[in-house]
C-alpha cells in the first residue's frame, strides 16, 4: 500500500508471462513541504501508530544507522 496513492503500477496484473503491459501512473496530491528530519519523525511516528513491533535492517550503512537513530532520539521502539 502506498501513502496518499501517490503512485500506482499494473505489477499486480502481470503474469509470470507478462501478458499485461507494465505502467506506472504517478498521482499529484497537496502536500506541505517540510525539513527532511521533520518528516523523518513523522514517518517514524506513523510507522509505530500502525505497527505493534518494528525491526529495522541495520546493514552498518549511514541510511539504515540514521532510520535507526530517528527512532531512538524520539524514545520510539524499535529492534535493529
Amino acid at each position: 500500500m502506498i501513502k496518499n496513492n501517490w503512485i500506482t503500477t499494473s505489477l499486480s496484473e502481470r503474469t509470470p508471462q507478462n501478458l499485461c503491459d507494465f505502467t506506472l501512473t504517478i498521482n499529484s496530491y497537496p502536500f506541505t513541504p517540510d525539513t527532511f528530519k521533520n518528516n523523518s519523525v513523522r514517518v517514524a511516528r506513523e510507522i509505530c501508530e500502525q505497527n505493534e513491533n518494528v525491526y529495522v535492517m541495520y546493514s552498518g550503512g549511514i541510511d539504515s544507522e540514521y532510520v535507526i537513530k530517528v527512532f531512538l532520539d524520539e524514545g520510539l521502539p524499535v529492534t535493529p
